[in-house]
């Protein structure tokens, strides 16, 4: 005789789920951890600077091709390696991304409108201008 059979049908279905031994509060608290965690880690993007305003300068160096903005605002929350400096650089200037930003930003300056720029938090293309993550009109 079988289990099922010996306890009824109904049975069957219990002993196939799985029964949480870990009580309720612990769950929770699991669950407030992993949210906290998660939203820690997302604001560490929240740390990059932006910057609104109209274009001040835009250069395109002859030497390397290295594209270098000034914004008429205050940027804000610079990083460590561009806090001394009010210019923002394109990361890679002969890619597509740093070609469409500079033609977004020329866009602009001809334009006269204001944009706002995004940074990434990061100098790599320049010990001291943060790289651009994002240029927007507005």
């Amino acid at each position: 005789m079988t289990l099922a059979a010996f306890f009824g049908a109904s049975t069957r279905h219990h002993f196939a789920r799985t029964i949480s031994m870990v009580p309720l509060a612990l769950r929770r608290s699991r669950r407030l951890a992993a949210g906290a965690l998660a939203l820690s880690l997302s604001t560490g993007l929240a740390s990059a600077s932006n910057v609104t305003g109209t274009i001040k300068d835009l250069s395109v160096r002859a030497t390397d091709g290295m594209h270098y903005v000034v914004i008429n605002g205050t940027p804000t929350q610079r990083p460590a390696c561009a806090a001394n400096t009010t210019y923002d650089m394109s990361k890679d200037e002969a890619s597509d991304t740093g070609k469409a930003q500079l033609a977004m930003l020329l866009s602009a300056c001809m334009a006269g409108k204001p944009v706002w720029i995004e940074g990434a938090d990061a100098c790599t293309r320049w010990g001291d201008g943060e790289d651009v993550r994002t240029v927007s009109f507005h």
